[in-house]
């Protein structure tokens, strides 16, 4: 009998986006990734899409989608950050989740809270929500009910089961050490200091419902997270087959569950040894991968488990041994504070979040029922819970409200509000309390978005309710004297720019750099201009609201002033620790931009001074071979010249439209090598740099539209003729996104002629059958 074997990752990553524009702030200095969303899609999402599996001499023999083979949980927020990033990882995931319901009649799928708070710490309308969008987000891209739901932190107590049991979930994942009891011949049996079995599913009970629970193996989720067993594929099925082996009868079921991104991003390659295992399973006699819900239908459970109640009676998580203290008191489990830190801030900072959340609640539910008099009682949660339809966008904001049938006047106030809503939600994300500090990224995102949820509702606040915030936070004291308290914490945040006029400089220093280029959206912003480009009407998609304003440069003192156009409806928030007025004026210096679009301006800046001219290449390859030819005769090795130039003429070739750079490729090459070549061979590193960058960005463009459209032996040629070229210069561009582009090309035998085998020997593929 073969054993069934379930591996489960969860990938997630927190909301990140700076709630004023939608947009993720710069977060990695020194680095080619803006931000810890760039990073680990490259090396874990986006890899476990490709993943390759080599042969002995490192060539690729296949490339294979992990997501095809396991278990897998993706968070809302994170697959919202892919819509716009990195849409082929969704495509890829949808297609593994249809793979699996072809091979076992259940997909490898299961949705997960929405936005990563602690079920059983949330208000009882909040859970709720959290499920809701939660599996509403999963059906919305998988087109069918998810199955399992993947608690955060697989925290969960009584109420949270009947919740989801509510919804229709049949089964969670828990850790093994979660279970107090479980059933033995008709009676609970305490397991003490053991762990609950992982071999079969339990019966978890609430009050009103029950569910099917899988603990995971401990041993090997440890040894996959800690112990490095992702460093050595086959050592770790040999570890498969002798714990299969040493079991007293031949278990059913063996199954783990880690952070999903421990496959690529804490264990670097850990997606190839995930690949390399899977083979090895498949290949072997001893086991068969599948699903969780594929398993339950054929085996489901026949005993129950009692859960511990953990302290105070909150519930468990696999995070923290006391229950679920690690989320709002200073339980004494943390990720190794210094000495002398403690995490009392935890305490503070939820209930200042709670008291806010209550109060946010309250005025919700009395506009919505001024707007909507006639609707039953309990009618806001319905339609903060049905927002959802906005969230997946199956429909539009606009379209949402007048599906209410709520008064055109009264579309903005309650766009506003439901965005506000959901900020306060993503307030209580989890990671807010998990690690060592208040000062941490984590809480600063948490306090940002509860000050946006109050600048949503200001209209409907009183400056006491600021006051009892900033009170409730000013009691959250950070380990880092010079960070101070909460409250300090929090009026830092709030003296950034605000996202309206980041949007407006944005465009208006767009205009001066290049005028041939308006930037018309800036994350949540629509952006129209007056015909001197110096007032702007910003329509935020999000919530409706349209503002005014003009903007002028002073080059003299260096600022830029903007003026509010919309009187009345801007606040600056938290200035001089006041709400209390209207700003119709600012004054911002360039040190106040922040980084993320200052970063976006000069590459506007070094794009707009590479307009293509079409001799440029030709007449710096002259001077190049010019050069070699003096300094040959002059006996110097290593020519004292500026690589700036070379480096444009070869930018402005090569970033200009893919037609455009294949038909001129014949006549340039000749030119283009010797720049390359006098680059990697002579310049500065940093410029060396750039040169590899460049023409990876090129291979990835042309890798991309092989994925779009059908093949193109044009192309084709090129991408080969490039390649040889580039490498004949001593040059190495990244080639793995041309590898996952040809791959499909490689299985499919119609492509076998010799430009293609050529090409694949080139991108390091196995051609030997």
């Amino acid at each position: 009998m073969k054993t069934s074997i379930i591996i489960h990752g969860h990938f997630y990553q927190p909301p990140r986006e700076n709630p004023e524009t939608g947009l993720l702030p710069k977060q990695i200095e020194r680095s080619r990734y803006s931000d810890w969303n760039q990073a680990i899609t490259e090396n874990c999402y986006h890899a476990n899409c490709h993943s390759r599996y080599l042969g002995p001499y490192g060539e690729i023999k296949s490339i294979v989608n992990n997501y095809d083979h396991i278990s897998w949980n993706f968070g809302p927020t994170l697959l919202r950050w892919f819509d716009n990033e990195d849409p082929s990882v969704i495509r890829y995931l949808q297609d593994a989740d249809r793979h699996a319901i072809r091979e076992t009649g259940h997909g490898n799928g299961i949705a997960q809270g929405f936005g990563h708070s602690i079920l059983p710490l949330d208000s009882p309308s909040n859970r709720k929500i959290q499920i809701a969008w939660g599996i509403e987000d999963f059906k919305s891209r998988f087109a069918r009910m998810p199955e399992g739901f993947w608690c955060p932190e697989c925290a969960i107590n009584p109420e949270t089961i009947d919740d989801l049991c509510d919804a229709g979930i049949k089964f969670v994942i828990l850790s093994p050490w979660q279970a107090f009891s479980i059933e033995d011949n008709g009676k609970q049996k305490a397991l003490g200091s053991n762990p609950a079995p992982c071999d079969e599913p339990f019966w978890i009970k609430g009050t009103n419902g029950k569910l099917a629970a899988f603990f995971y193996d401990p041993e090997l989720a440890s040894g996959v997270s800690f112990g490095h067993l992702l460093r050595d594929a086959d050592q770790f099925y040999h570890l498969l087959v002798q714990r299969r082996n040493e079991a007293t009868t031949t278990p059913r079921l063996m199954h783990y569950a880690t952070d999903g991104e421990i496959y690529g991003h804490h264990e670097p390659f850990g997606n190839m040894a995930l690949t390399a295992l899977i083979k090895k399973i498949k290949d072997g006699e001893d086991f068969e991968l599948t699903n969780y819900g594929a398993y339950l239908e054929k085996h489901p459970p026949v005993r129950t488990a009692v859960l511990k109640k953990g302290d105070d009676n909150l519930g468990t998580s696999w995070s923290c041994c006391h229950g679920v203290g690690r989320w709002f008191r200073d339980c004494g489990c943390s990720t190794g504070s210094q000495q002398g830190w403690n995490q009392k801030w935890r305490t503070p900072l939820r209930n200042a979040f709670n008291r806010l959340g209550n109060r946010l609640s309250d005025v919700f539910e009395k506009e919505v029922h001024k707007m909507l008099p006639d609707s039953p009682p309990g009618f806001s949660h319905v339609i903060l819970r049905d927002y959802y339809k906005v969230l997946t966008k199956r429909i539009d904001i606009d379209q949402y409200l007048a599906s209410l049938s709520i008064d055109q006047s009264d579309r903005v106030t309650m766009a506003r509000l439901l965005c506000g809503m959901k900020n306060c939600l993503y307030s209580f994300t989890s990671c807010g309390w998990f690690f060592n500090d208040l000062s941490g990224i984590e809480p600063r995102q948490n306090i940002n978005y509860a000050l946006f949820a109050i600048k949503q509702f200001w209209e409907f606040l009183s400056p006491s309710d600021l006051d009892m915030f900033l009170s409730d936070l000013s009691k959250a004291e950070s380990n880092i004297k010079a960070q101070g308290n909460g409250k300090q914490i929090a009026i830092s945040l709030c003296n950034a720019i605000e996202g309206t006029s980041e949007a407006v400089i944005a465009a208006y220093l767009n205009h001066l750099i290049d005028s041939r280029q308006m930037l018309r959206r800036y994350g949540y912003f629509q952006i129209e201009a007056s015909g001197d480009f110096s007032e702007y009407l910003l329509t935020n998609s999000t919530t409706l609201e349209k503002r005014a304003f003009h903007i002028m440069l002073d080059y003299d003192e260096r600022t830029l002033t903007l003026t509010n156009l919309s009187p009345g409806k801007a606040f600056d928030i938290l200035k001089d620790n006041s709400l209390r007025k209207s700003v119709d004026e600012k004054k911002y210096s360039f040190s106040s931009i922040p980084e993320r679009l200052k970063s976006l301006l000069l590459m506007r800046i070094d794009d707009s001074v590479c307009i293509h001219e079409k001799n440029l290449v030709r007449e710096i390859g002259h001077s190049i071979e010019m050069l070699g030819l003096i300094a040959q005769s002059t006996g110097t090795t290593e020519p004292d010249i500026d690589y700036a130039l070379p480096f444009r003429a070869l930018r402005q070739f090569f970033n200009t439209d893919m037609d455009t750079i294949i038909s001129e490729w014949t006549d340039n090459k000749l030119f283009i090598a010797r720049i390359m070549t006098q680059i990697s061979s002579y310049a500065p590193t940093r410029t060396k740099q750039l040169l590899n960058d460049l023409l990876s960005g090129c291979i990835n463009r042309l890798a991309a539209l092989l994925f779009k459209e059908s093949y193109s032996e044009r192309r084709m040629n090129f991408s080969y003729d490039l390649l040889r070229t580039a490498r004949k210069c001593k040059i190495e561009p990244d080639i793995t996104y041309m590898q996952d582009a040809l791959y499909p090309y490689m299985m499919d035998k119609r492509h076998d002629f010799p430009l293609m085998r050529n090409m694949l020997t080139d991108l390091n593929f196995s051609t030997q059958g």
